[in-house]
């Protein structure tokens, strides 16, 4: 007889100091947090050409609460319940359309300024472009680059260059915390940014939005 020596299982890699600044980076840059800090941004800067109280108080709600009600509707949703992180992120992109959708239909409502419609229908179009991307392309366009590049696109049309620097530097960092986690490849981050920062320039064409500067 041959004996065999038992093979003992390999013991989990760590993960560094590196790995878990990219899942903190990750986490604190989250499209909710992205669409706060933009309408934020412009409501206190820019508060006439950006709207009401009320109108900000939407855009959260609508931008930014919507997307993370996800996560506590998930156990109560039969068809979400159960599918861990894949059905958070599916109950997360429908309620992110809903919210868009609710936005549009506020902007369609009530008087709202040319600087909040703008936002609207840039969120409306990014995301159809990656839902394109992903369902009929079939390409892993980065969502969360998406989410970072259009606030940064957004404020630095309407508050001026001055926060380009500080844009780019996010989204260089977000980038990298992307290609360390193996999110996407570099292609599909700098596709995803490409696609809100296209949805902007469109729109402000087709809208004829001006800087408000």
């Amino acid at each position: 007889m041959t004996s065999t020596t038992p093979t003992t299982p390999a013991t989990p890699k760590s993960p560094t100091f590196a790995d878990r600044l990219a899942k903190v980076i990750r986490v604190v840059t989250i499209p909710p947090v992205g669409a706060f800090t933009l309408v934020s941004s412009l409501y206190f800067k820019r508060g006439l050409e950006f709207g009401s109280r009320a109108a900000y108080l939407f855009a959260v709600l609508f931008l930014s609460v919507f997307p993370v009600l996800a996560y506590p509707l998930q156990p109560a949703i039969p068809r979400y319940r159960g599918r861990g992180r894949e059905g958070q992120r599916s109950l997360a992109i429908l309620m992110s359309v809903l919210g868009y959708l609710f936005g549009i239909i506020y902007v369609c409502f009530t008087h709202a300024t040319d600087m909040l419609l703008t936002i609207y229908v840039v969120y409306v179009i990014s995301g159809v472009g990656i839902a394109v991307c992903s369902k009929f392309l079939h390409v892993a366009a980065s969502g969360h680059a998406c989410a970072v590049a259009g606030p940064v696109a957004g404020m630095t049309y309407f508050l001026g260059g001055g926060v380009l620097p500080w844009g780019l530097l996010t989204f260089s960092v977000v980038c990298w915390s992307s290609l360390r986690l193996k999110r996407h490849t570099l292609a599909q981050f700098l596709l995803g940014g490409a696609i809100s920062v296209g949805s902007l320039f469109v729109t402000i064409a087709v809208l004829r939005v001006p800087r408000f500067s």
